[in-house]
């Protein structure tokens, strides 16, 4: 009996062992798909946040392109301003030298027409090479943006990917989880069977083993007392028993 009550006991054990390992794997296996889940919420919610940005940036961009167009048309106005202005005053000027015949500062109607023309030009030139930096930096500032909302939708794509890559590896992890669980199961299951399986030999051995010596020294006794025997040699007693003769008939003595 105490062999096979140790025998239900180590069999216990296996089984219990095994429980637990089947238990550990799965809360590991659970543990991997929650942080997989964990971080599925962070990585949308970051590439959410950056997308957001992104559409704030493509919406200045297209403000900002209102302003190109704002500030061309305005240089485009001062330009023509200016070359109003000019040929205004050129033509006042001019009719006034040419009314008065000379000018001691340039000589001639024609002298000063010249020079002024001249300054004129480089004016001219001067404004419209500040409305071409106007515009120029205003088409830089919606470039600007533009780039950025780029950026911003480019890294809201690559924390999706990396998302994809980690998940992938995540499952496998969980998937080897799952398989450590289940072969840990089946070892257990087989230490279990077999210590079942141990229990059972050991007493029928001991059961086997006690019928035996029974026979060996029981089965003396037996022959002994039917034969008026000792345990021991378990002989026949023939002194009570008669002689034969050499003829071969038996006489009682």
């Amino acid at each position: 009996m105490q062999i096979g009550f140790g025998r239900q006991t180590q069999a216990y054990g296996a089984w219990y062992e095994g429980e637990q390992q089947e238990d550990y794997y799965k809360t590991q296996a659970g543990a991997t798909q929650w942080e997989k889940q964990n971080l599925y919420r962070e990585t949308e919610a970051a590439a959410e946040r950056d997308v957001r940005a992104a559409g704030a940036l493509q919406l200045e961009a297209k403000n900002a392109q209102y302003e190109v167009e704002a500030v061309k048309k305005a240089g485009t106005h001062i330009e023509k301003r200016h070359q109003d202005a000019t040929d205004a005053g050129l033509a006042k000027v001019a009719a006034k030298m040419a009314k008065g015949g000379g000018s001691l500062n340039y000589g001639s109607p024609m002298d000063f027409l010249n020079k002024t023309t001249d300054e004129r030009a480089l004016s001219y030139g001067v404004t419209k090479w500040q409305n071409e930096v106007n515009v120029w930096a205003a088409e830089r500032k919606v470039q600007g943006l533009q780039d950025k909302a780029t950026i911003m939708l480019d890294q809201a794509a690559l924390r999706r990917w990396q998302y994809r890559n980690a998940a992938y590896a995540l499952d496998y992890q969980t998937l080897l989880y799952n398989n450590a669980a289940k072969e840990a199961k089946k070892a257990a299951k087989f230490k279990e069977i077999s210590h079942y399986i141990g229990a059972v030999t050991d007493s029928l051995n001991v059961f086997f083993g006690k019928g035996k010596g029974k026979g060996n020294s029981g089965g003396g006794d037996m022959f002994g007392d039917m034969f008026g025997g000792g345990g021991s040699g378990g002989g026949m007693d023939t002194s009570s028993m008669g002689s034969f003769d050499a003829g071969g008939a038996g006489s009682i003595a």
